[in-house]
């Protein structure tokens, strides 16, 4: 069985989900978040996706054969990383090749 959840398949913009075949179900509020969902299937199943302006994937709803799997946003924090996470550690040392 082949499921959506690989590289190409991540993306939930419209211009993805139309390249995929997907067909667009209209906008709904989830967890908060405005949200714009679409249906597509693949082999072997479908996926139902909602995302929002961000194209932060809000909820998304998959039918295969292997079973109904649901996943929804609960909560999110969107803020900037710390500066400190862009940093080189201060015990780093180059490796000579």
């Amino acid at each position: 069985v082949t499921t959506p959840f690989d590289v190409d398949s991540a993306a939930t913009d419209p211009e993805s989900m139309k390249n995929r075949g997907a067909k667009f179900l209209g906008d709904k509020t989830i967890s908060g978040r405005a949200c714009k969902g679409w249906i597509y299937n693949f082999s072997g199943g479908s996926s139902e996706v909602w995302s929002d302006s961000g194209n932060i994937l809000v909820k998304s709803v998959t039918n295969s054969a292997a079973g109904k799997t649901t996943m929804t946003l609960k909560t999110i924090k969107e803020q900037a990383p710390p500066a400190s996470s862009f940093s080189i550690p201060a015990d780093y040392t180059p490796l000579k090749q």
